[in-house]
């Protein structure tokens, strides 16, 4: 019986591209969050719990701005690419509005954001860090993550992400010695992604043979509209990452910051490991929606029923040794830290189940206005609710805020696939 699936994985083209694309996706998830696993307890002794929390309000204030600027295209652009491999053209013409369209809006952002620099005090105060770490959003203007997915070619872009981090990773260690050295930790960053972007355009022109093509503003105007709702969604998922963060920073201090961060960077350290998951599916599963849309509830259908338990158990084992975990990262024993990270146990869990409710059903049936109307109400319903929570329960208040959106969000997209005559299994 074995024998005769492995036969037939290797017989089957499509199996062994998505198992080669979900590891050189995973290699690359990996890269942009266990290497800072390994730093984030390092930098916690180098530059004190405030001095962690600091860089982390930096980068929760300028994840914004890059979700602005990357506007939703690492979705629809991964889509238009998919659908249009086969079409030089068209695929020049793609790369180049969404390379583009990037341009503009980080530039307007950069605007926006030096006045959230100049008008927020305890921004102001540390503004040389969130300048610095600003710095990134154009470094990523130029990774087209998207076109190497769309084109499912992602081993060289693996590779690349695991380089840069690992030196990056180097370097902060070799470089941040003491407290003062904090300035660096952005650079460090900016350096990273600066070499990521120039080599894979460098490939983009020589092994894919992209060129710039001209398009004019109102293409541009009309592919940004199209990728509205996906934009709205992106930039709520936001609200659920960072702006509890943003807002936990700007209503108590960056040590509170820094003892909520550290229960933080474990949890999306998973997260972003799951996102394998749907970076790889999603173009696979679009390309079934019209033609076989049976096959997309039949592997969904799998996924719940072995994904499900699998990560139950993960879960429980998150909770009963989430103390003993992050002793055994940051070195430090804190009650806030371990009570946030008990109880945010619970979001990898809710975390699978969104990406199969929202990505491989709605937003693969292209019900993105129903997507984006869920993520939008509950980002901001999270931004509301937690500033209630934060001012009374502290960091506590906020791990438990997040939860009970993520749940609400969860019963709202099956909601959204019951009313749209969707299926969740076949």
């Amino acid at each position: 019986m074995i024998k005769e699936a492995l036969s037939k994985f290797k017989n089957n083209k499509d199996a062994k591209r998505l198992s080669g694309n979900f590891l050189f996706l995973f290699i690359i998830n990996v890269s942009n969050f266990i290497f800072p696993l390994i730093t984030f307890p390092y930098l916690i002794r180098v530059l004190g719990i405030e001095g962690f929390g600091i860089i982390n309000f930096a980068l929760a204030f300028v994840v914004y701005f890059t979700l602005v600027s990357e506007y939703g295209f690492n979705l629809t652009a991964t889509r238009d690419i998919s659908l249009n491999r086969d079409n030089q053209y068209k695929i020049n013409e793609i790369f180049s509005k969404v390379i583009y369209s990037k341009i503009v809006l980080a530039s307007l952002c950069f605007i926006v954001f030096c006045a959230g620099v100049l008008f927020i005090p305890k921004i102001k105060v540390n503004s040389d860090i969130f300048f610095l770490t600003y710095l990134s959003v154009f470094a990523q203007v130029f990774i087209p993550i998207w076109l190497f997915q769309g084109l499912e070619k992602m081993k060289m872009l693996s590779l690349l992400f695991f380089i840069s981090k690992l030196f990056s990773t180097g370097l902060i260690f070799s470089l941040v010695r003491v407290s003062g050295d904090i300035v660096k930790v952005p650079l460090i960053n900016f350096a990273s992604f600066t070499f990521i972007s120039v080599i894979s355009l460098t490939l983009c022109y020589k092994k894919y043979q992209i060129r710039f093509v001209n398009v004019s503003l109102s293409s541009l105007i009309q592919y940004c509209k199209d990728g509205f709702h996906i934009f709205l969604s992106n930039l709520s998922v936001a609200f659920f990452s960072t702006g509890t963060i943003t807002i936990l920073g700007i209503m108590t201090n960056n040590t509170i910051v820094g003892y909520f961060s550290a229960a933080d960077k474990i949890i999306q350290a998973i997260r972003t490991l799951l996102n394998t998951l749907s970076q790889i599916l999603f173009p696979y599963l679009s390309k079934f929606a019209n033609e076989n849309p049976n096959k997309v509830y039949s592997i969904n259908s799998r996924l719940i029923k072995f994904g499900i338990p699998i990560m139950t158990i993960f879960t429980l084992f998150l909770i009963l040794f989430s103390a003993d975990l992050l002793r055994f990262l940051t070195k430090t024993n804190n009650e806030i830290s371990n009570t946030v990270m008990r109880i945010m146990s619970v979001i990898p869990l809710i975390s699978y189940t969104h990406i199969i409710l929202a990505m491989f059903i709605l937003l693969v049936f292209k019900k993105n206005k129903d997507y984006s109307f869920i993520t939008l109400t509950s980002g901001l319903l999270n931004l509301v609710t937690s500033i209630p929570m934060i001012y009374f329960f502290g960091a506590i208040g906020a791990a438990i805020n997040i939860v009970l959106i993520e749940i609400c969000s969860a019963i709202l997209y099956v909601r959204a696939i019951k009313h749209n005559n969707l299926q969740i299994f076949p």
